[in-house]
């Protein structure tokens, strides 16, 4: 039994992880306001996925909440504890995409923000969104209405 688990460990250390329990984050601290020029949008979805493509960044994303009526939100960071640390891909390198996803009554998603951040201590986010502004472009150029 010892000869397993020391070839497990070999294994892994070989491949460049070692079990080290650490925390990352998968979703960082975001704030967002949703309105319509000066017009709070109460009551939309708010979504988070990881998505790339380019067609639908919002496709698969997850519902977190949605806005009050003042059309703000806030979302807490989402940690997790990995049990395996790469030391060819340290958490700190790491950088992790995430799409903010708005849904309207029937409308489809919009996508809100696209950002990368890395896993490791990232910043807190504060949105201001609006679907009639003009739009700027994400990590990936796509069309976003928040800034």
């Amino acid at each position: 039994m010892r000869q397993i688990h020391f070839q497990v460990l070999l294994v892994l250390f070989v491949a460049g992880c070692v079990p080290y329990p650490h925390n990352v984050t998968r979703v960082p601290e975001i704030s967002a306001t949703l309105a319509k020029g000066s017009e709070p949008i109460p009551g939309a979805n708010v979504l988070i996925g990881t998505n790339s493509g380019y067609l639908n960044p919002c496709k698969g994303a997850a519902a977190v909440g949605r806005t009050d009526n003042k059309g703000s939100i806030s979302i807490p960071p989402q940690v997790e504890t990995e049990f395996f640390y790469s030391l060819l891909n340290p958490p700190d390198t790491v950088g992790q995409l995430i799409n903010i996803c708005f849904e309207l009554p029937n409308q489809p998603a919009i996508l809100g923000a696209q950002f990368v951040f890395k896993q490791k201590k990232p910043p807190a986010y504060s949105l201001l969104c609006d679907p009639i502004a003009p739009k700027g472009h994400s990590a990936i150029a796509i069309g976003q209405i928040c800034r």
